[in-house]
């Protein structure tokens, strides 16, 4: 999606620096043929099975992004983890009925909130969850579709933030201890026990750990069976992983498949569906945060560019220590080249971009795109030291649309009250 012409970056057709004049900075891009690619690479990988891909709105929920995915095909659902994500998914034009929602910590509203929308499953973590949602189920008078997060202790190679599915996860239940709720869920006459959920994590670039996770999904399913459960969708949970750096590598799609074949194929010959949570994985790889130079300095011979952007607008790095590559928005021919840390305006130490990036020179005014800042960056950003959210362009082609206005100063204080007397915004700089 990306590419110089004329030594000016682009995203599809549009100038990149044409954008960062019109709209300013700092500034997320997507494009639209980017998030499209990289649902059907997904798609195309399963469609010989009974399938749902639920796009994990956690990643990014602006509505016109959910929009473009919504109307992917009869295959798209959603993955929400809270009221909001729900409300969002639904005016986005999910299907109710292809929506899931997990969560180890749904308030009662929430589930009210679910129940009346009917979705397709409640993913149920704990056992107390289960209490509330009966008991939600019987005073709504409806029957409620429900799944279990099973936690099957695998390890994965990835950050220990974002690793879900070890012994000592807040998410999910033992196989032990949620074979029994099955039970008294099919027992319930306001449960409906049809689905079987696990996750295991972000950011997984191998099918090893899914392969694990599918052959014990199976065996309790077969345990679920015995007891006259019949489980009608088995969710595998998203997590896969986006190639940030070299050598690294995305998680190929067609190498999971295969790996999973047999399980897929017995699963679909039972009439079972396949569900899938990609999140960072469609959206990703499809946007970009551009930033402007504010300053360069030097510092104990370590050279620093300050940029507009901090981890108010891209937490990752401050986060999980997670790389992005920056590059320039102008190149240079003939440029030199520096080393730079890239750092941001917060008054936090942690409030950095990157480190040791070797760079053209790079001078006050100048812009930098930092990559792969689709997923996990405008989602989680704040206004930490009151500092404005960013603005949000979608690109189609050669035609781009503001999706998000920037945030004014007035956005900081309106929702605010002061009991003496009213905030008034008049004669300001807002």
């Amino acid at each position: 999606m990306l590419d110089y012409k004329n030594n000016i970056l682009h995203v599809e057709g549009v100038n990149i620096k044409a954008l960062a004049a019109a709209y300013g900075t700092p500034l997320y891009v997507y494009s639209a043929d980017k998030i499209k690619e990289n649902f059907y690479s997904i798609e195309n990988a399963f469609k010989n099975y009974n399938h749902l891909v639920c796009y994990a709105v956690k990643a990014n929920n602006n509505i016109s992004i959910c929009k473009v995915i919504a109307s992917l095909g009869k295959n798209v659902g959603a993955d929400v983890v809270s009221g909001g994500e729900l409300y969002k998914a639904l005016i986005s034009g999910f299907e109710p009925k292809k929506i899931i929602f997990s969560g180890v910590g749904k308030t009662d509203d929430e589930i009210k909130y679910a129940v009346r929308e009917k979705i397709l499953l409640l993913n149920v973590e704990s056992e107390e969850e289960f209490i509330r949602v009966a008991e939600i189920a019987r005073r709504c008078r409806s029957t409620v579709s429900v799944s279990f997060r099973i936690n099957f202790d695998i390890q994965v190679d990835t950050h220990k933030h974002i690793n879900t599915a070890h012994r000592g996860s807040k998410f999910g239940l033992s196989p032990e201890d949620a074979i029994p709720l099955y039970i008294k869920a099919k027992s319930s006459t306001n449960l409906l026990p049809i689905g079987i959920h696990t996750h295991l994590g972000s950011q997984l670039s191998t099918a090893e750990p899914y392969v694990k996770a599918i052959k014990k999904l199976n065996d309790v399913v077969r345990k679920l069976e015995s007891s006259g459960i019949n489980v009608k969708y088995i969710d595998m949970g998203g997590g896969f992983g986006i190639k940030y750096k070299k050598p690294q590598e995305a998680l190929d799609m067609n190498i999971l498949e295969k790996s999973l074949r047999p399980y897929l194929k017995k699963f679909t010959a039972e009439n079972k569906t396949i569900i899938l949570e990609p999140g960072r994985y469609i959206i990703g790889s499809a946007g970009v945060l551009v930033t402007r130079v504010l300053y360069t300095k030097e510092s104990y011979n370590k050279k620093f560019i300050i940029v507009d952007a901090g981890m108010n607008d891209i937490i990752r790095p401050a986060l999980y220590d997670a790389y992005h590559e920056i590059i320039p928005v102008e190149k240079r021919i003939h440029a030199r080249k520096v080393y730079y840390d890239i750092v941001g305006p917060i008054c936090e130490s942690g409030d950095y971009i990157g480190s040791g990036r070797l760079l053209q020179e790079t001078f006050r005014g100048d812009l930098l795109c930092v990559l792969n800042a689709g997923a996990y960056c405008m989602s989680m950003a704040s206004n930490y030291n009151s500092r404005l959210r960013a603005a949000e362009v979608l690109v189609e082609g050669a035609k781009e649309v503001l999706i998000r206005k920037r945030e004014s100063y007035k956005d900081l204080v309106i929702k605010e009250t002061i009991k003496e007397k009213k905030i008034s915004c008049e004669n300001k700089i807002l």
